[in-house]
C-alpha cells in the first residue's frame, strides 16, 4: 500500500513536531502574515492553502511575480483598432478577405486585452499586498 504525499508529510511533521516559520511569508490571497505558523497549512484568514518547503512554494506571495501588463494591453488594442478601422473601411465596398481578416484581428485584440486586464488583476493585487506587507513590517 503507497502513501499519499499528505499522509508522508503529515506522518514526518507528527515525528519531527510542528515546525514554525521564522521568515516571513506572506499569504498570496490575502497578504496575511504566516510567519509563526506551520510551513504547510491553511491560511487563518482566507483559508488559502500554502506550502513553503524547499525550493517549492505555493501559495506564498512572491514580490516582483507579477509584473504590469503593458505588452498585453498595447497589443490587444492594436489588434482592436486595426479590427475597427477595417470594418470601418467595408462601408467604402464589400470584401469577403476583408471582413475575414477583421474578424481574426478581432478575435486576437479580444485575446490579447482579456489576459492583459488578468494579468493587470493580478498585478493590482499583488501591489496591495505588497504594500499591506510593507506596512505590516513597519509595525
Amino acid at each position: 500500500m503507497a502513501l499519499e504525499h499528505e499522509q508522508l508529510e503529515h506522518m514526518l511533521e507528527e515525528e519531527e513536531g510542528p515546525r514554525l516559520m521564522t521568515q516571513p511569508a506572506i499569504c498570496d490571497q490575502c497578504g496575511y502574515q504566516l510567519r509563526g505558523l506551520p510551513f504547510v497549512g491553511r491560511c487563518p484568514e482566507c483559508g488559502n492553502s500554502y506550502r513553503v518547503r524547499g525550493r517549492k512554494t505555493e501559495g506564498i506571495f512572491v514580490p516582483g511575480s507579477a509584473e504590469f501588463p503593458a505588452s498585453d494591453l498595447v497589443a490587444g488594442l492594436v489588434s482592436a483598432g486595426l479590427a475597427l478601422w477595417l470594418v470601418a473601411g467595408l462601408v467604402r465596398g464589400f470584401d469577403l478577405w476583408t471582413l475575414l481578416f477583421a474578424g481574426f484581428l478581432g478575435y486576437v485584440g479580444f485575446v490579447f486585452l482579456r489576459q492583459g486586464l488578468l494579468r493587470l488583476k493580478r498585478f493590482i493585487r499583488g501591489q496591495r499586498i505588497a504594500s499591506q506587507a510593507d506596512s505590516d513590517d513597519d509595525v
